[in-house]
């Protein structure tokens, strides 16, 4: 996923708002204070919460993930203000995964209406990079053949 919508709150009741909403299909993860949500967590969830997939588009394609997420603003509007109202719901973001380009400054815009709507529905703005994966070699091969054998 590259844009993922995270809310979350110390005393917010995730399962009396997903019950309030159409948005299941979407979910990703859900987390409930005081349970683990694998077997091997060491300790259990101190917030309760959801992430959701808002798009599906490529780290490289930041224009389609903001397209995305404005036609999913724009769908769940209804879902999203009672979310920003909803007790106990400390922080709601949108976080668009891009690639980490190999660039002396990055810099990425994001549109006044994308923003606006946000604002308006109380949603914050994450940026998170990702290393970019390594390009293929002439043979398609992501390690080159001399080094094959050595790979784990």
């Amino acid at each position: 996923m590259s844009c993922v919508l995270r809310a979350y709150g110390s005393e917010f009741d995730v399962d009396r708002y997903l019950a309030q909403v159409e948005l299941t299909e979407l979910l990703i993860i859900v987390r409930r204070k005081g349970l683990r949500r694998y077997e091997r967590q060491e300790n259990p969830d101190t917030i309760s919460g959801f992430n959701l997939t808002v798009s599906e588009a490529e780290f490289t394609d930041l224009d389609g993930q903001q397209a995305d997420a404005l036609a999913f603003l724009k769908k769940y509007e209804r879902e999203l203000e009672l979310l920003a109202a909803f007790p106990g719901v400390q922080d709601v973001v949108l976080d668009f995964g891009i690639e980490d380009r190999d660039v002396a400054a990055q810099a990425d815009y994001f549109s006044p209406e994308l923003l606006g709507r946000m604002g308006r529905l109380n949603i914050g703005l994450v940026v998170s990079r990702y290393p970019r994966d390594e390009p293929p070699t002439e043979t398609g091969d992501l390690i080159p053949s001399e080094d094959r054998d050595r790979s784990p």
